[in-house]
């Protein structure tokens, strides 16, 4: 049977959406659009009418293309009221002596520190095991099937306000739409980025929005740490607006028409002319490089304080996997943006990409996406990818009940190995 999944990324810039038409968990069909963000500003909702009209808009788009009329959405968004939080847990396996690890000891732990590190008036979204640790001496990803007599879990927790979930919740259904799931934009374009099961050694996001940048580390394809930084494109465009004295709007379009990164090659001597009103300016071309040069390179002096503790630990000669960071965002394609983040923080830099090879295998029934185009909908590709795989996914499928069953069955095997 044919289904389809929306996802809606909502940015202070922009609102980027898609939606997947699938059979089983295979993406047959991918289509997208984007609109401008009203009512955002670093990831809190300052109007939430202009916002649920730019929805509303956005959707009405999708379903021009599509012809689906779409009653629910996955939301990916990144704000400060999305926290990450580490929490810890203990349980003893057994009264006395040894046991073997079973699923059920596993998710009771998993609770346990879930319990912990969670107050009332916050919602978890995403909860990932960095690792588990078997009577205080050996540390494993994995410690189903070993034996011992207490399991000790870290937990890596992402969550948010309950009031901002609902929020959003309610901007949805003065949309018209039901909110299935809200997720960190950034984690939701690693989906899309990174190729489930397959990415080895210490990997970096660095989602750079308008207003806010995102850096996650992955370690083995397990996420181990996210930061939100306030520092983000819009701190260039603010910057060439007070140093050049020229109005936000106008900077913007400097920024990227002639926005580059300085290098240390001669000075290029070049004016350009911009219209102020009914006026024309005239502008240096090395002052702008100049202005937006220091600003970047701040912004990657901070993105490097993050991440330089987990690349100090793999940067050992003998590690198999080198680091490399993956960076998005239209910030990104400034010309000398990605070479001047390299040099900063001394680890290979690319500019993300679609990696999923399943997402890229649907994208064949569609036209191509590349460069800042699929920048904007990295998140929203991933999001989809993420609905369709998560086990809290609100779509039903008719091997619920045979799922069931076979939960139940590994219930009573473990039980019998605990006994027998």
């Amino acid at each position: 049977m044919m289904k389809y999944i929306c996802s809606l990324d909502i940015g202070s810039s922009k609102i980027a959406a898609c939606i997947g038409f699938f059979k089983g968990k295979s993406l047959v069909k991918l289509w997208w659009d984007s609109i401008a963000a009203a009512g955002v500003k670093q990831g809190l909702i300052q109007d939430a009418q202009a916002l649920t009209d730019c929805i509303a808009r956005l959707l009405k788009k999708l379903k021009a293309k599509s012809g689906i009329k779409v009653k629910s959405v996955h939301v990916g968004i990144a704000s400060h009221n999305i926290t990450v939080k580490y929490s810890q847990a203990v349980i003893a396996l057994a009264e006395r002596g040894n046991k073997s690890v079973t699923k059920t000891d596993i998710a009771r732990v998993n609770q346990q520190a879930q319990i912990l590190g969670s107050c009332l008036e916050e919602e978890i979204l995403h909860i990932t095991p960095l690792s588990y640790v078997i009577d205080n001496e050996n540390e494993v990803i994995n410690p189903l099937g070993l034996y011992g007599h207490q399991l000790k879990v870290n937990l890596c927790l992402i969550s948010t306000k309950v009031s901002y979930l609902n929020t959003i919740t309610e901007i949805a259904n003065r949309a018209g739409i039901k909110l299935n799931s809200l997720t960190l934009s950034g984690l939701a374009a690693s989906q899309a980025a990174f190729s489930p099961g397959k990415i080895k050694g210490l990997n970096v996001l660095c989602d750079i929005g308008k207003d806010i940048t995102q850096v996650l580390i992955f370690n083995d394809d397990r996420l181990t740490h996210c930061h939100i930084l306030e520092f983000a494109g819009d701190d260039l465009t603010t910057a060439l607006s007070g140093e050049l004295n020229i109005p936000y709007s106008l900077a913007e379009e400097v920024k990227i028409s002639y926005g580059s990164i300085q290098n240390h090659s001669k000075p290029q001597n070049k004016e350009i002319i911009v219209k102020k009103g009914n006026d024309y300016l005239t502008l240096d071309q090395d002052l702008i490089s100049d202005i937006i040069s220091k600003r970047s390179l701040r912004l990657a002096e901070a993105i490097r304080d993050i991440i330089r503790p987990y690349v100090l630990t793999v940067s050992l000669p003998s590690y198999p996997h080198k680091p490399t960071l993956y960076a998005t965002g239209r910030t990104v394609c400034l010309d000398g943006f990605l070479e001047a983040l390299e040099v900063v923080t001394g680890i290979p830099v690319k500019m993300a990409k679609i990696g999923n090879a399943a997402l890229l295998a649907s994208k064949m029934h569609n036209r191509f996406v590349t460069g800042e185009p699929l920048l904007n909908h990295l998140a929203s590709f991933g999001l989809v990818w993420e609905a369709i795989n998560s086990p809290n996914n609100r779509v039903k499928s008719g091997r619920h009940f045979r799922h069931s069953f076979s939960h139940f069955a590994d219930r009573i095997k473990e039980i019998y190995q605990e006994y027998f």
